[in-house]
């Protein structure tokens, strides 16, 4: 998909694009959207307000919640160097799967008069979620947003995933045919209930691994379909890891994805892992999306302008500077003044386009943002460096053993050695630490690693290509001093050393131990490893002698027998 000819030939950076910008965010409390709301704080200093779309959770209130948000590690160097940045950040209360999307009238009219960049983050992560959930969660909000009426917007950022569309091999930059339909799907919800739509499940799937992929590509349809003239766009990270640089080396927020393996590996938990050594491990920091997701939403805005004054709108005499033009898409987005579409008009089908038509005459940008194209590891080299690092920098373990791990392709291999030397081993720790009035946890630990692995298998054994052309071409039109501020660049880092702050990140954000000194860990991983030898030594050793007793109680009575018997066994020989 060629853009050249709606890309101006300049864009303001990105701090003085921001500048008195408001911006709202579902997914705003989680990984990423903290990371968005950092960023931008800290490097848009004059950016006016961030609202961020918040749910009650577990009795406590949005407001309340907010508060919390504000004194996570995330905002660790906010604090000192912007101590007010927190008068910069509002909410308006939100349940994402009601009809009217939980929202009051007056948060309706906020959204409507005040917000010029919108990201929607929002998405349940339990990839094998019921389908009708996780429709309702992935497809049905992003439509009820695009339903809303924006009258200031500038730019609508929708963040997918990179295996959207697991069912090929290679994705490009543009949008695929899922192979259903979601307005059959929402339909067809209306009068099933849950078991049969349970059952109709992997039919529907095909060959994609679970209801979490499927959801993703259906809501990439819908933002195809029924963005009409929103200046929206699409950002499809691949495997969201630790930071690289930003907040700070190493910060994370959850276990998701190869995080929980890396994790369970070094807490000696892990045994066996269902994985090809041999294909790209498409992980990336989570500073990249940050910074792809907040550039794109300024280019986004930057090209809409652009094209309506390519087409004749709004045009004057004499040359006008970019920036100037910014200002005039917030009167210049094309929604309806229906009273209705201020809420949540239900579009009919007839008024929505086919997949194909849309497809065929959109313009939505889309930014696959990955590593394995520019900067690849593969998986025996992730195998490698978690190894050496884990040496280095070891986590407190939860179990008798050194961190050791098998890789394999072969289910059944995998089935067999983790029941043997996971799960049996897990029942025996638990075993003896409730026999000492201790806490289990190793029987939870092992079947929530089974669990992760049901899951992460498929995309620990199926290699992907991802073109990301129009990443790169987002990168290049950046500003020189944003080109490093919000790089798009995966060729920035190298792996090796960077597996040093991933490490060290996921014992002091997620585990909370101890990354100054490591005197004990270490101790105690050198006794593990100097046990388990012993043992295997004696394991072997007793192996041996065992095999030689019975080589020689054979061979006595081979002897016996051939005394008694004479030569009537000879031909056994």
């Amino acid at each position: 998909m060629d853009y050249s000819d709606v890309i101006p030939k300049k864009y303001p950076t990105i701090a003085d694009f921001y500048a008195g910008k408001t911006v709202a965010m579902t997914g705003g409390t989680g990984f990423l959207g903290q990371g968005i709301t950092e960023k931008l704080l800290r490097c848009c200093p004059d950016i006016n307000k961030i609202i961020l779309f918040i749910r009650r959770k577990r009795n406590c209130d949005p407001k309340e919640r907010l508060q919390q948000l504000a004194q996570k590690p995330a905002f660790d160097i906010l604090r000192k160097t912007q101590p007010n940045f927190a008068e910069k950040l509002a909410f308006v209360s939100c349940d994402l799967e009601a009809d009217d999307l939980g929202l009051s009238k007056e948060d309706r009219k906020t959204l409507q008069n005040e917000v010029n960049v919108f990201y929607h983050s929002a998405a349940t992560l339990k990839f094998n979620e019921h389908l009708r959930i996780s429709f309702d969660i992935n497809v049905q909000c992003v439509r009820k947003l695009l339903k809303l009426r924006w009258d200031n917007l500038q730019a609508f950022v929708h963040i997918s995933t990179a295996y959207a569309h697991t069912d090929r091999n290679f994705v490009g930059e543009e949008f695929y045919d899922c192979g259903v339909d979601y307005l059959d799907l929402e339909a067809m919800f209306k009068w099933m209930d849950d078991d049969t739509v349970e059952q109709l499940t992997p039919s529907l799937l095909k060959s994609r691994p679970n209801t979490y992929t499927l959801t993703k590509a259906l809501a990439e349809d819908a933002v195809c379909r029924e963005s009409g003239n929103l200046p929206i766009c699409i950002v499809r990270p691949s495997m969201i890891i630790p930071a690289w640089r930003e907040p700070m080396p190493g910060w994370c927020t959850n276990v998701y994805g190869p995080t929980a393996f890396i994790i369970a590996y070094g807490k000696g938990v892990l045994r066996c892992c269902l994985a090809d050594r041999e294909i790209n491990a498409d992980n990336i920091p989570v500073d990249f999306i940050v910074n792809g997701a907040v550039s794109a939403g300024m280019k986004t805005a930057c090209d809409y302008i652009h094209r309506r004054r390519s087409s004749g709108y709004n045009s004057s005499d004499g040359e006008e500077s970019l920036d100037d033009g910014i200002e005039e898409i917030s009167s210049s987005t094309e929604r309806s003044d229906s009273p209705v579409s201020s809420v949540f008009a239900e579009s009919s089908v007839a008024e929505i386009p086919s997949s194909e038509t849309a497809r065929k005459s959109t313009k939505i940008p889309i930014y696959n943002i990955n590593t394995s194209t520019t900067n690849p590891l593969l998986l025996h080299e992730l195998e490698t460096y978690t190894k050496e690092t884990v040496d280095v920098y070891p986590m407190q373990s939860a179990s008798f053993f050194p961190p050791s791990c098998i890789l394999t392709t072969n289910q059944k291999v995998n089935d067999y050695v983790s029941f043997a030397l996971q799960t049996v081993p897990a029942h025996i720790i638990d075993t003896i630490l409730a026999l000492t009035k201790q806490k289990r946890q190793m029987v939870k630990w092992d079947g929530k690693i089974r669990s992760g692995m049901e899951v992460m298998g498929f995309f620990f054994t199926n290699g992907f290509v991802w073109k990301r052309d129009e990443t790169d071409r987002l990168h290049n039109c950046l500003h020189p001093k944003d080109q490093k501020t919000f790089t798009l660049d995966a060729r920035a880092f190298v792996w090796r050393e960077y597996f040093n702050d991933y490490i060290l990140g996921a014992k002091k954000f997620i585990l909370k131990e101890n990354t100054e000194d490591f005197s004990k860990e270490r101790k105690a991983l050198q006794r593990m490893k100097t046990l388990s030898k012993v043992s295997l030594q004696t394991i072997a050793g007793v192996s041996a002698l065992g095999l030689a007793s019975a080589v020689g109680l054979t061979s006595s009575l081979w002897e016996l027998s051939s005394y008694v018997l004479g030569d009537g066994l000879s031909w056994f020989v």
